[in-house]
């Protein structure tokens, strides 16, 4: 009976749908065919596919619709004990979440795929699980994960012959690729692509392809090739009338332009693309021609910088067409597009003297600024734990204040006494010794004014000493503080969770208890010495092994760190200050190695220096800072308040104990001064006796 309601199924949706359908503009049809299909279906397999299938048809149309679907095919898909098809409605839920830009929930739906497939032995919706995970990975700017499970997904589908799987996953490594900048490594990927497509007769996807290519060619400045390659897929689309990829095809070719400041060219191409994108349904499509209204905006401003005659006419329409683009990205709510049309806005009002709508721009522009930049997917219950620990660190410092406000109190009600017993003793001097004479008189009131006046000093010189001792601690809690909340950042803990979740998910049990171990040791570690002033350096460099390990499962076998403590230095004896070594580590791992190709390494070397005191040198082999800097200016979160806290935390250890202590940073270039890596020098003084 099952197999016949699936025949049937297949019948009517073959009567019913169009033989040349169109991707984007053919899902609507494809979906109002499903629909008049639903209700004739009992549940069953038959029925749970067809949920399946209209629930990825919404995604890129109406993802909510599509959710709804998809929570409809799970539900079935449980009641019928159908694992490969519940598989499918995860996936399914996965890609809708995705399309709503909420990647950590789409990663939770596709690693429950991915389980599933596992375990049925699934190729097929294993290679699409994996190929989900790649695309949030994606998404969460971590390409190094992303690559990884592109290829995954690449040998998965290679295995079953899927091609349009293959192609997939071949585009998007050559996309991750562009957004690492590594053009050379896009070309190479979109070929193999290309390659494919012809042997398998594709000829939109080989005009699409060679379009990429073009494109790729463009970020390599090679413009006249480019353009010849992008307009021979464009006049393929045009031709055969696939508006989504005519589309996009425009607005790339408007931006080789735009890359030779020919501003005409470009304007016109970004304005035919903005026409063709208003005809495709769909949220990416409707942010897409929001995104290029804001681009068309800023050209006008562009060409009113370059040409004085006509520069007013620019300027007018460069502020009507971003009023337009803004208008466009608030129905949209595409906040990206919003910060560059303000400032594009505030700019060109400025020119025009309107200061006053430019000055209130310009704060729409910081303040869409200022939230893409806080957008992070922080963790909320490691949040509410940062923030119950800062909560005791600052009651504690509260109490202490209190605590002091109130001896000064009784200090002051002590003098008071003080001056009212001086009179007494006078006036009973007066009265009982009325034949002294004055001169005695006047040296005894001299002498006990001379002990209160001392003893009114020594007692605010102590507490002026525990004024300042209190604001010292104080800051250096706040650093500490500082130190701990970047060893507990949200990117740290999602990364180090999510490879616990792979660990599960791919059945390495023992891998998963290892890690897991080490990381719950690290944070009760990193809790517990957030309260301690010094530990050891053994314990020191145990955390750092616990870390360094952590890390190590994202990098494999590239990553190599080599820790050297000096053979007679006693670690146990010697005391540092907690957390201190850390962000150097993990600035040199996330700042230098982690954008290096080929093998990483880091050294770190611990060592007594001439007997006055204690040497950390940490040396890696990466990019170098120049290098990170220019990569990290696309970061708009970008952060490094954990170096800065460390250097403060030692300026005023310095000051505390009249220690020594100082941080060097040293370039490293070979002979032909290019960066090779950066060292670190940690000069720390001697706590105690560390030689034996």
């Amino acid at each position: 009976m099952e197999n016949q309601n699936g025949l049937f199924v297949l019948i009517i949706i073959c009567i019913l749908l169009p033989f040349n359908l169109k991707a984007q503009e053919g899902r609507r049809e494809h979906i109002d065919s499903l629909l008049k299909v639903l209700p004739f279906l009992k549940e069953d397999t038959g029925r749970l596919q067809l949920l399946n299938d209209l629930a990825f048809s919404y995604f890129s149309i109406n993802p909510d619709s599509g959710l709804y679907r998809a929570n409809q095919a799970i539900t079935l898909a449980k009641k019928i004990s159908y694992p490969k098809g519940l598989a499918a409605a995860y996936r399914s839920a996965g890609a809708n979440y995705w399309e709503k830009n909420e990647f950590l929930r789409s990663q939770d739906f596709y690693w429950q795929s991915l389980k599933l497939t596992v375990q049925v032995n699934d190729t097929f919706g294993m290679a699409k699980s994996l190929h989900g995970i790649a695309t949030n990975y994606d998404a969460l700017y971590d390409y190094p994960k992303a690559l990884e499970y592109y290829h995954k997904a690449f040998t998965a589908f290679e295995k079953i012959q899927y091609v349009d799987g293959e192609l997939g996953c071949l585009a998007n490594i050559a996309g991750a690729y562009e957004m690492k900048k590594a053009y050379d490594s896009a070309i190479v990927y979109f070929q193999k692509s290309l390659d494919i497509c012809k042997k398998s007769s594709k000829p939109r996807d080989v005009a699409y392809v060679s379009g990429k290519i073009g494109y790729m060619h463009a970020k390599k400045e090679n413009y006249s090739l480019a353009l010849m390659m992008e307009g021979q897929s464009l006049q393929w689309f045009q031709s055969s009338g696939y508006n989504t990829n005519i589309a996009t095809t425009l607005s790339e070719i408007g931006e080789i332009y735009l890359l030779q400041k020919q501003f005409e060219n470009a304007l016109e191409y970004y304005q035919r693309s903005i026409a063709v994108s208003g005809k495709v349904q769909g949220n990416y499509f409707a942010r897409f021609k929001a995104k290029n209204m804001v681009i068309a905006g800023s050209i006008y401003l562009q060409m009113a910088h370059r040409s004085r005659d006509k520069r007013q006419l620019h300027l007018q329409k460069a502020v009507h067409s971003l009023k337009t683009a803004i208008d466009t990205c608030l129905k949209e709510n595409e906040p990206g597009g919003l910060r560059d049309a303000y400032k594009a806005l505030s700019e060109a009002q400025a020119l025009q003297g309107d200061y006053a709508a430019s000055l209130g721009n310009y704060q729409q522009y910081i303040l869409y600024k200022d939230s893409l930049a806080n957008a992070a997917n922080d963790k909320i219950a490691m949040q509410h734990e940062l923030e119950y620990i800062y909560s005791r660190q600052k009651d504690s410092l509260h109490y202490i204040t209190r605590l002091q406000q109130s001896e000064l109190h009784k200090l002051s009600q002590e003098q008071q006494l003080a001056s009212l017993q001086l009179k007494e003793h006078w006036l009973y001097s007066v009265v009982a010794f009325a034949f002294i004479s004055l001169a005695s008189l006047f040296f005894f009131f001299r002498y006990r004014t001379k002990q209160l006046l001392l003893k009114t000093e020594l007692i605010k010189e102590k507490t002026e000493k525990q004024l300042k001792q209190t604001e010292h601690q104080r800051r250096l809690n706040d650093l500490t503080f500082s130190s701990l909340r970047s060893q507990m950042n949200p990117h740290f803990i999602f990364n180090a969770l999510n490879t616990i979740q792979s660990y599960v998910y791919m059945n390495d049990k023992k891998s998963a208890a290892s890690y897991l171990g080490k990381f719950s040791e690290l944070m009760r570690k990193i809790l517990d010495n957030s309260s301690k002033q010094a530990i050891a350096l053994d314990e020191e460099i145990h955390l750092l092994r616990l870390y360094i390990d952590i890390e190590k499962a994202r990098f494999g076998d590239n990553l190599i760190v080599q820790i050297k403590v000096q053979e007679n230095l006693d670690t146990e004896a010697l005391v540092v200050p907690p957390m201190l070594i850390q962000p150097y580590v993990e600035n040199a791992i996330k700042h230098g190695l982690l954008h290096k190709p080929g093998e990483k390494k880091l050294d770190i070397t611990i060592s007594a220096r001439n007997g006055e005191g204690l040497e950390i040198a940490i040396e890696d082999n990466g990019i170098g800072r120049t290098k990170s800097m220019e990569l990290n200016k696309t970061k708009l979160n970008h952060h490094s308040f954990a170096t800065r806290a460390n250097e403060q935390r030692i300026h005023l250890l310095n000051d505390q104990f009249g220690k020594k202590a100082s941080v060097k940073i040293i370039d490293i270039k070979n002979a032909n001064d290019a960066p090779t890596g950066t060292k670190v020098i940690l000069l720390l003084p001697l706590m105690s006796q560390m030689i034996s």
